[in-house]
């Protein structure tokens, strides 16, 4: 049977579209991609409980606390955190990281593992007075796993019985 040129060269690009999509993974998959690719900042967008997409009230009734909370959110150079490639140990990736809260420069060291698990250890005492970057350091120093992908990453630590999440996107 004589197969025409163009039907050998549909078959050859099926062919080659099925292998590199069984070989290929997805930016959800790549740890250092997620947080270290192209040397990204992650900014802060907000805190809520796991499984909620809205500010989680650490305010209570305090108008006032919130609004500074919110304006200090808008600061460039707050509540962002870059994360170094480092080592890579038997599926545990790692590094240096450095950011920033309202008033406390942040650094110390991360590892993350392909299952999504999640340690960071702070250097220092960091500490805040504003809710929500008090929440940011705690949130931090407690991660225990992460979500996300190359733009946008979800850090979840727990919060006495409650699990909690850090939402972050790349700083542009």
């Amino acid at each position: 049977m004589n197969i025409k040129w163009y039907q050998k060269t549909v078959w050859m690009i099926l062919l080659l579209t099925g292998v590199s999509a069984l070989s290929g993974c997805s930016n959800d998959d790549d740890v250092l991609d997620i947080f270290v690719g192209g040397g990204k900042t992650w900014k802060l967008t907000f805190i809520s409980r796991e499984n909620e997409n809205q500010w989680y009230n650490f305010w209570g009734s305090n108008e006032t606390a919130h609004e500074n909370s919110l304006k200090a959110m808008e600061g460039e150079n707050n509540f962002i955190l870059n994360f170094e490639s480092g080592a890579n140990d038997s599926g545990v990736n790692g590094g240096g990281l450095s950011g920033r809260g309202i008033k406390t420069t942040l650094t110390g060291t991360w590892s993350a593992t392909d299952s999504r698990e999640l340690k960071i250890t702070l250097q220092g005492n960091p500490s805040e007075t504003d809710p929500v970057a008090k929440a940011f350091v705690a949130g931090l120093k407690g991660a225990k796993r992460y979500e996300g992908d190359s733009e946008n990453l979800y850090i979840i630590y727990t919060e006495g019985q409650t699990n909690m999440r850090m939402s972050f996107h790349v700083k542009k």
